[in-house]
């Protein structure tokens, strides 16, 4: 079966600084709750707006989540280990962790599906896109969440159709320090959406002002790939 197409979902700096020792440079809870609305919802069901009053009302339930289909989100196997064990596997999403580790390794981290959050483990990108297109459940859309490699890997394939991007900076204009980064976004292939193309992506509800916390601020921006690109 044909492999599907995918967004990328990342905060980073100006400078593309998306990591420091293995962990975020950064705690910033709206941006955290911003990437579980976008991975849990965005294109899991065709009009559904992750911003929108359907899912703020199915948020302000108990349950706050319908049935399958559910979106994946496909991370490396140092992005799964930086989550910390209680909020493993990623609730309310099929859960797709690439490493090369052996049987062992590859098994203990299959081992933390639940029985409503699955977690497939594969070794490649592109067999792992094709493996959830031929799952035998429905699955919504596919959001890549890093690492560093995978973030180039999906920046440089035909199929990465959208980058919801975070940009975070110090509030006094000071870098940030980073030692993992994101490839530059290309602009022959993507282009910055405005504010009214990204409500009509996410939402009426989504914040698109520049946000502060403590000496940091940040803003939700979107770019999609170019027609023909």
């Amino acid at each position: 079966m044909p492999a599907t197409p995918f967004h990328l979902v990342v905060a980073a700096t100006p400078q593309g600084g998306i990591g420091r020792g293995g962990d975020l440079p950064w705690r910033l809870p709206k941006d955290m709750a911003h990437f579980v609305r976008v991975t849990s919802w965005f294109g899991r069901v065709p009009g559904m707006l992750a911003y929108g009053p359907q899912v703020a009302a199915m948020l302000s339930q108990a349950a706050g989540d319908p049935q399958p289909p559910l979106n994946a989100v496909l991370m490396g196997r140092k992005t799964w280990d930086s989550i910390p064990r209680k909020f493993r596997p990623l609730q309310g999403r099929a859960n797709v962790v690439l490493t090369r580790g052996d049987a062992a390794a590859r098994s203990a981290i299959a081992s933390e599906a639940t029985p409503s959050t699955p977690v497939h483990v594969w070794s490649g990108f592109d067999e792992a896109l094709e493996a959830i297109a031929a799952l035998p459940g429905p699955v919504g859309a596919i959001h890549i969440a890093g690492g560093a490699h995978i973030y180039a890997q999906a920046l440089a394939h035909p199929l990465c159709r959208t980058v919801f991007l975070t940009r975070v900076e110090r509030t006094d204009g000071a870098a940030i320090e980073c030692d993992t980064f994101l490839p530059p976004i290309p602009a022959s292939v993507f282009a910055l959406a405005d504010d009214n193309r990204v409500r009509e992506l996410l939402g009426p509800d989504v914040d698109l002002t520049t946000q502060t916390h403590g000496d940091l601020q940040f803003k939700f921006m979107v770019y999609e790939r170019r027609v023909g690109a």
